[in-house]
């Protein structure tokens, strides 16, 4: 609320939370914030007891939110809906897998789809697939990408931990998407996994922009072309991943105080 307060008033008053039942917009622009960041179901909790991950969310939620506006393909995003904001092309991915465990990976990654295909949820979603152009061969080619095509019968529970990772990637590319969020996609992974992830988000990368939210810097330096670091909810710096390898500030305050070579 106070963050959006700083885009919808301006500068500070002293009033900053009284009769904010009279600011316009702003009920909207802070639930709309919320469930861009999914923390929707955590509106009232202190922020002292959230998870780490879900603090890192809510910092980019500030973000977000005090944005007096953010533009996609020229379309405002405020008080889009996430449904409509998928629809021009920006899906995320999140830390935590948001699968439908019990259906299998076909299924999952058809319900993605559909949303690029159809647009938005409608109740006879699963009739008539066969008759739908292109869905058959999106999720296939989506299986493909995130090396899911030997296991598209198996339900999501029986997926070993880097799979299901590689399935939610998968949901959020199953629509095309022209801007992928990926928050935390490394998160967890064994140096296996990590290594396959990171080809795979190579091979995804092309002709798309990704913006990628993780603690790996070896596998980020491998991956972006430039790279933005946070410190306490600020900018440190900015820069190509050989400029920030060598930055005297990030060093002190990710890496140790190591200078790289």
């Amino acid at each position: 609320t106070i963050a959006a307060l700083a885009a919808l008033r301006g500068e500070f008053k002293l009033d900053l939370l009284k009769s904010l039942h009279k600011v316009a917009g702003l009920d909207e622009r802070v639930e709309h914030t919320l469930e861009l960041v999914n923390l929707g179901a955590r509106r009232d909790t202190p922020v002292a007891e959230l998870a780490y991950g879900e603090k890192r969310r809510l910092e980019i939620g500030l973000a977000l939110a005090s944005s007096p506006s953010l533009l996609l393909l020229d379309e405002p995003l405020a008080g889009m809906s996430v449904t409509d904001v998928c629809q021009l092309g920006l899906t995320k991915s999140y830390q935590v897998n948001q699968l439908f465990s019990r259906l299998t990976v076909r299924d999952n990654l058809t319900i993605a789809a559909l949303a690029a295909l159809r647009g938005k949820f409608r109740l006879d979603m699963f009739r008539s697939l066969t008759g739908i152009p292109g869905l058959s061969q999106q999720v296939d080619h989506t299986l493909e990408l995130v090396d899911l095509a030997a296991r598209p019968d198996t339900p999501v529970a029986e997926l070993a931990y880097g799979e299901k990772r590689r399935l939610e990637i998968g949901l959020a590319l199953a629509s095309s998407p022209s801007l992928l969020l990926l928050d935390e996609p490394l998160a967890g992974m064994s140096p296996r996994e990590r290594a396959e992830t990171v080809r795979l988000l190579k091979s995804i990368g092309r002709g798309r922009t990704m913006v990628i939210i993780d603690h790996d810097m070896d596998s980020l330096f491998e991956l972006v072309e430039r790279v933005t670091v946070l410190q306490e909810g600020r900018v440190l710096v900015e820069g190509t991943p050989t400029e920030i390898k060598n930055d005297a500030k990030v060093q002190d305050a990710y890496l140790g105080g190591v200078r790289a070579a």
